[in-house]
């Protein structure tokens, strides 16, 4: 289990790294909602290991840190020209409806519920990932390209 979380880690730090290094404002966006979900995770397992939380509380965390990622990639999805924020959101919300699965009592193991979580995360992740190299591919070969859709030149009416 700690080399997968290891793994984990490992593959947070290569998104936010080269997102924040090489990529365009949508990637640079994306790794800071990585970032935040990663410091709830933190703030969570230093809250356990000096407080001790109780199971309920966790799980509110958890919950939180999903919707968070859900929010964050969603809003960025509405205005980025790229595909990869939509894959992001779209594995935030296999993990919170996840959570809405195991708080209505469909699914009781603990560790379907971890894995049915951290799953889509590590996997949007590796998006997040895909995506900067594929934009850092677009910008070497074609130059610049507009990083936001522009939604004030729509025809009206």
């Amino acid at each position: 289990m700690q080399v997968l979380y290891f793994g984990f880690l490992v593959t947070i730090f290569i998104a936010i790294g080269l997102s924040l290094w090489k990529g365009g404002d949508p990637e640079r966006a994306g790794a800071g909602v990585l970032l935040i979900m990663f410091m709830m995770t933190w703030f969570e397992g230093a809250l356990i290991q000096t407080v001790g939380l109780s199971e309920e509380a966790m799980r509110t965390i958890s919950v939180a840190e999903d919707l968070v990622g859900l929010a964050g990639f969603g809003l960025i999805a509405a205005r980025a020209r790229r595909l990869w924020p939509l894959l992001c959101t779209a594995m935030q919300l296999i993990s919170v409806l996840t959570h809405v699965v195991h708080y209505l009592g469909v699914v009781n193991r603990p560790i379907v519920v971890v894995f049915m979580s951290q799953t889509p995360t590590f996997t949007a992740t590796v998006c997040l990932i895909v995506g900067t190299i594929i934009h850092i591919r677009r910008s070497q070969r074609f130059g610049p390209e507009r990083d936001w859709q522009d939604f004030r030149n729509l025809p009206s009416g």
